[in-house]
């Protein structure tokens, strides 16, 4: 199984320019992409919400693109009899957060559904108090180490499971 998982921040498109490199370099194209989105430089800012959703749809139909027009992509998608399983990752936010990151993350949960991407709830890995507190209000809950394995374990068996039922 060939996985890859792209995390980017809003408004660094560059950010994408390494996931077209490998693309590029790439024979074939993966059984799954996962994107996550970091919005921690906009997130307390609701009026950008409507940027926020430009943005995501965006940023999914470049890694759509990146991965399904490449000449290595197309000879070597003769030998999968599956589609690429695209799936977007939530933005995490602590129990205790006053609707914004419900309202990106809602965003996010239209753009993948209307482009057919599946979603992926990081929360329900990582719900937990912030420690310390203040550090919920600069962004700082981010999933690493033994957290950031339970959410790749996770989506790993969500892949296999998929190949294992486009192959039945």
């Amino acid at each position: 199984v060939r996985i890859t998982y792209a995390f980017v921040d809003y408004g660094h498109e560059g950010q994408l320019q390494t996931i077209d490199l490998l693309a590029n370099q790439s024979v074939g194209a993966p059984d799954a992409v996962l994107l996550g989105f970091g919005a921690w430089n906009i997130i307390f800012t609701p009026t950008k919400l409507a940027e926020y959703a430009v943005s995501v749809a965006r940023f999914m139909a470049q890694l759509q693109e990146f991965f399904t027009t490449r000449q290595t992509g197309r000879y070597f998608a003769t030998l999968r009899d599956h589609p690429i399983d695209w799936v977007f990752a939530s933005v995490v936010g602590c129990p205790a957060e006053d609707g914004t990151f419900k309202a990106f993350n809602a965003i996010s949960r239209a753009a993948a559904h209307a482009q057919g991407w599946s979603w992926f709830d990081r929360n329900a890995v990582i719900r937990g108090d912030c420690s310390p507190k203040a550090t919920c209000a600069y962004g700082h809950h981010h999933p690493l180490g033994a957290a950031q394995n339970v959410i790749l374990k996770l989506y790993l068996r969500h892949v296999a499971r998929s190949l294992r039922a486009s192959d039945a």
